[in-house]
C-alpha cells in the first residue's frame, strides 16, 4: 500500500514538471505575481549538445516578444544561459494579461509556468466612513500595498471635489496619513477619491479607494430678518433663521424677544423659519424696539425704528364733525371743510387721544359736507339750520359740565348725601346686629379679598390667588365620580385616554404613576382613563400646561408600542370638587362627556377642544381639523419654555433701562 503511494507521487511530479522540462531543456521557475518596475530573473538550462538555432521569448497571449535569438548556439555536455529584464513601460509596450516563458532549440521547445504582470496596488483605509462638520479637522490614515506583496513607495492623490480639494501626500513603506480642515461645502453624503501611484519617470503602478464620507449640516449664523422701521397700524413682520454653512434655513428652536420702551412687547419660543406679526396699534409711542433672538449657540440683536403717525378720525353726527387724534404723536395740520360750494379752512392742534368737536352751520337744507386733511377724507350728505356758513369749534371735553355747572354740583351734593346716610345705616347694622365673632372674620375676609384682586405679581412669579393656594395638604392621586354636596365649583382640564385594544395593567399604572407625577388625580372606566387636574391638587392655575404634558409623556411611553390603538383628548371645562382621601367630583355640563368625544375621535394622537385650544394656543403648535362635523386641534409640537428661561431672564436684566435710553438723535 505505501509502494503505491510513493509511485503515485513520482507520477503527479513528473506530469507537473513536464510543463517546462523537456528531454533537452530546462525554464527556472518563475514568481507568481510582478508588478512593473520588478526584475524577472530567470534561466534556461540546455542538456543536449549539438548546433543550431536557439531563441528565447516573453509570450502575452497573441503577443509575444523575443528576448534572445541566436542563429547558430553551440551547446557542449550542457549550458545554462541567465537573464534578467527590468519590467518597465518600454520593455513590456503595454502588454497585458498572463504571460510565460518559452524557449526552443534545435527544433524542440518548452513553455515555462504561468506568472502575471500587473500595474495593481491595494489600497485600505483605516476608518470604514467619515462623519464631520464644517471647519472640523480631518484625519485619514491608510496602507498601500502593490499585488506582488510589496509596500509602496511613492505618492496618493486625494480629492473631494464638491469642496474643490486636492491633495498630494507621500507613501513611504506602504504608509500614509492626511490631515486637512474641512472647507465650506453644502450637508449632504460624499464619496472621497484616493488615488495611490509609483512613478520612475512615468507612472509604473497604480491602485484607487474611495471613503463615504458625510458633511453634517451646522448652524453658522442666525439672523433677524425684518423691515428697519415699525409702521403704526400696520403689523409688523418678523422672521428669524439658523442659517447653515452655505446659507441655507435650517431647522431649531430660536428664543425671541421684542423689547419696548419699558416692557417686553413680545417673547417665546419660535422655530426657525416661522414667521412671526404682530398688530402694531396707532398709538404705539414713537421709539425704538430692541429685538433679539437666540438658538443654537448663537445670537442676532436688531433695533427698528417706530415711526411717527399724525392722523386722524373724522366723523359727522348731528350737525357736528367730531375729529379725533388716533395717531401716536400731537396732530397739527389745516383741516378744509367743505359745506356745499362754501369752504372753511380751520387749524387744528389735538394731543394724543384727544378730540374736538366743529359745529356745523348753514341755511336751512340738506347739504354735502367734505372734510379733509390732506390724508383723510370724509363726505356725506346732512341736514343743516342755521343763518349762515359756519364751523364753530368747541371743546367734548367741555360738554355738559361746562353748559350747566350748576346742575352738575347739585347732582353732586345730592350724591354725596345718599353715600352718607347709606354708610351710617351700614355701621349701625354692623354694630347692633351681627356678634364681635363674625364681625372680625367678615373683616379678614375681606382683607383676604382684597389682597387676591391687587392682580400684581409678586418677585416669586406667582400671583397674589397662586400665593394663598394651601400647599400643606397631602398629594391626592385617585378621583371617584360621585354627588358632592359641600364642594366647590373649578376650573379644570381633563385629559382622556382611550385604549382600544390593550389591557395591560402595567401599562395602566404608569399612566397612573405619570398623571400623579403632575399632581394629578386618576380617575378609570371600564372604556377611558381621566386625568383630572385642578388647583385643589396641582397648587397652580397653569393646569392645562400640565394636562398637555402629561399627555405628551403618555404619547410617548406608547409609541413604542405598534399593537396598542389609542387616542388621548384633553378639554377645559368645570367640575364640582371636594377633596378628601380621593378627589370627588360631580360633572357640570358638558366637561368630562367632551374630552371623552375628543379622545373618541383621536387616532394613536393628541386631540385638543375648542375651549381647550384657546387657553394653550400661545404655548403649542396644533392644527385645525374638523372630525366628523367637530372642530378639533391636532397638537404638532409643545414648546419647552423652561429652556429659554434662563435667556429671557439674562435678556430682560441686562437691556432694563438700555431701551430707555435709546432715541433719535
Amino acid at each position: 500500500m505505501i509502494k503505491r503511494k510513493w509511485w503515485l507521487l513520482l507520477f503527479v511530479s513528473v506530469t507537473l514538471m513536464l510543463s517546462f522540462v523537456s528531454a533537452e531543456m530546462y525554464i527556472s521557475e518563475p514568481d507568481p505575481v510582478y508588478n512593473y518596475g520588478d526584475e524577472l530573473n530567470f534561466n534556461v538550462r540546455i542538456f543536449e549538445e549539438g548546433d543550431g538555432p536557439f531563441e528565447i521569448r516573453l509570450v502575452c497571449g497573441s503577443d509575444e516578444k523575443s528576448l534572445v535569438y541566436d542563429s547558430q548556439l553551440v551547446v557542449e555536455d550542457n549550458k545554462t544561459v541567465e537573464k534578467s529584464y527590468t519590467l518597465s513601460n518600454d520593455f513590456l509596450k503595454d502588454m497585458d494579461g498572463i504571460y510565460n516563458i518559452e524557449a526552443s532549440y534545435n527544433n524542440e521547445s518548452v513553455k515555462g509556468s504561468d506568472f502575471e504582470i500587473t500595474r495593481d496596488i491595494e489600497v485600505s483605509l483605516g476608518r470604514d466612513r467619515i462623519v464631520r462638520k464644517v471647519g472640523d479637522v480631518v484625519e485619514i490614515y491608510g496602507d498601500a500595498v502593490k499585488e506582488n506583496g510589496d509596500d509602496v513607495d511613492g505618492f496618493l492623490n486625494f480629492s473631494l471635489k464638491e469642496a474643490d480639494l486636492n491633495l498630494i501626500r507621500e507613501v513611504r513603506g506602504g504608509d500614509f496619513f492626511i490631515d486637512f480642515t474641512l472647507p465650506v461645502v453644502e450637508p449632504g453624503n460624499y464619496s472621497m477619491k484616493f488615488n495611490v501611484y509609483e512613478k520612475d519617470g512615468e507612472i509604473t503602478n497604480y491602485g484607487t479607494g474611495s471613503i463615504p464620507f458625510t458633511v453634517e449640516q451646522t448652524a453658522t449664523n442666525l439672523e433677524i430678518i425684518s423691515n428697519e422701521s415699525v409702521v403704526p397700524g400696520e403689523n409688523f413682520v418678523l422672521m428669524s433663521v439658523i442659517l447653515d454653512q452655505v446659507g441655507e434655513i435650517m431647522e431649531g428652536e430660536i428664543g425671541l424677544i421684542i423689547m419696548g420702551k419699558e416692557e417686553s412687547i413680545y417673547q417665546d419660543i419660535v422655530d426657525s423659519g416661522d414667521e412671526v406679526s404682530l398688530p402694531v396699534s396707532n398709538t404705539e409711542e414713537p421709539n425704538f424696539w430692541q429685538i433679539e433672538a437666540n438658538g443654537s449657540g448663537l445670537g442676532d440683536r436688531k433695533v427698528v425704528d417706530v415711526e411717527e403717525l399724525e392722523k386722524a378720525n373724522f366723523d359727522i353726527r348731528n350737525e357736528t364733525l367730531h375729529i379725533e387724534n388716533i395717531g401716536n404723536v400731537e396732530y397739527q395740520r389745516s383741516i378744509k371743510v367743505l359745506i356745499g360750494d362754501e369752504k372753511v379752512v380751520k387749524n387744528i392742534n389735538l394731543g394724543v387721544g384727544d378730540s374736538m368737536a366743529l359745529k356745523l352751520s348753514a341755511p336751512e337744507g340738506e347739504y354735502n359736507v367734505t372734510a379733509t386733511d390732506g390724508m383723510e377724507t370724509f363726505s356725506g350728505f346732512i341736514y343743516l339750520t342755521g343763518q349762515v356758513v359756519g364751523v364753530d369749534e368747541f371743546r367734548e371735553s367741555a360738554g355738559l359740565i361746562a353748559k350747566y355747572p350748576v346742575v352738575w354740583t347739585f347732582l353732586i351734593l345730592v350724591l354725596g348725601g345718599l353715600i352718607f346716610v347709606l354708610s351710617k345705616k351700614m355701621v349701625r347694622k354692623k354694630s347692633y346686629s351681627y356678634p364681635v365673632e363674625n364681625d372680625s372674620k367678615e373683616r379678614k375676609k375681606s382683607s383676604h379679598n382684597m389682597q387676591k384682586e391687587e392682580g400684581e405679581k409678586s418677585s416669586d412669579g406667582l400671583d397674589e390667588k397662586q400665593k394663598v393656594l394651601d400647599v400643606t395638604d397631602k398629594k391626592v392621586n385617585y378621583a371617584e365620580h360621585s354627588l358632592v354636596l359641600n364642594g366647590s365649583k373649578e376650573d379644570v382640564a381633563v385629559l382622556t385616554l382611550r385604549i382600544d385594544n390593550g389591557n395591560d395593567k402595567g401599562k395602566i399604572k404608569e399612566i397612573i404613576d405619570m398623571i400623579n407625577e403632575n399632581n394629578g388625580a386618576a380617575y378609570e372606566t371600564s372604556d377611558y382613563l381621566f386625568g383630572i387636574f385642578s388647583s385643589l391638587t396641582t397648587k397652580t392655575f397653569e393646569n392645562e400646561m400640565l394636562a398637555i404634558d402629561t399627555a405628551k409623556k403618555i404619547k410617548e411611553g406608547i409609541k413604542d408600542d405598534e399593537e396598542i390603538k389609542y387616542g388621548v383628548g384633553l378639554n377645559s371645562g368645570q367640575l364640582i370638587l371636594e377633596k378628601k382621601d380621593i378627589l370627588k367630583f360631580t360633572n357640570v355640563g358638558s366637561t368630562i362627556n367632551m374630552a371623552k368625544k375628543v379622545a373618541g375621535l383621536a387616532d394613536s394622537e393628541i386631540l385638543l377642544s375648542d375651549d381647550f385650544y384657546k387657553k394653550v394656543g400661545s404655548e403649542i403648535k396644533a392644527e385645525k381639523e374638523n372630525r366628523k362635523g367637530m372642530q378639533v386641534y391636532n397638537v404638532k409640537k409643545v414648546g419647552d419654555r423652561k429652556k429659554y428661561k434662563k435667556f429671557i431672564n439674562e435678556f430682560l436684566e441686562r437691556n432694563k433701562g438700555d431701551v430707555n435710553g435709546l432715541g433719535k438723535e
